[in-house]
């Protein structure tokens, strides 16, 4: 799972971040953890510890470590609501393309129907608390009125 708020270790460098999360699950991890930091585009950072990652980085790394624990399915709790929107934009194409890197449904669970839209074929709206409709994204999204709401009509 990963959180809005980063919760890495801070006394494991990231590279320990991410093989604690491999054991997490007990098994040996779907993809290698070279793989995954080229990947999340955080090689560069694999011997540093986390306070000395700006918070897109600690995202990535985040992301990056949810995708290693994860074994049957990756929930992403607004894993991008804190970041800047040239790296928010970046993240979601990677987050859209993780099904090329990890053999494992992927839950978004996000605020924004523009993010919702960008990398998901079906959706889940839910409204005071309740299933309001589910299909693909866009239909979904429309339904709901979230498509107006925001004034998205991507």
């Amino acid at each position: 799972m990963v959180f809005q708020d980063h919760r890495l270790f801070p006394h494991l460098t990231v590279r320990g971040n991410l093989t604690l999360a491999e054991k997490w699950g007990g098994r040996k991890a779907r993809v290698a953890l070279d793989d995954v930091a080229r990947f999340f585009e955080i090689t560069p950072f694999l011997d540093r510890k986390p306070g000395t990652l700006s918070g897109g980085e600690s995202q990535r790394v985040s992301l990056a470590r949810g995708v290693m624990a994860a074994d049957s399915l990756l929930i992403l709790d607004e894993a991008l609501a804190s970041l800047h929107p040239p790296r928010k934009a970046r993240l979601l194409e990677q987050i859209a393309a993780l099904p090329t890197l990890i053999d494992v449904p992927v839950l978004m669970i996000t605020h924004s129907p523009a993010e919702a839209l960008r990398v998901s074929q079906k959706a889940i709206g839910l409204s005071k608390g309740k299933i309001a409709a589910t299909g693909d994204t866009r239909s979904v999204l429309e339904s709901c009125g979230f498509l107006k709401e925001e004034g998205n009509h991507a």
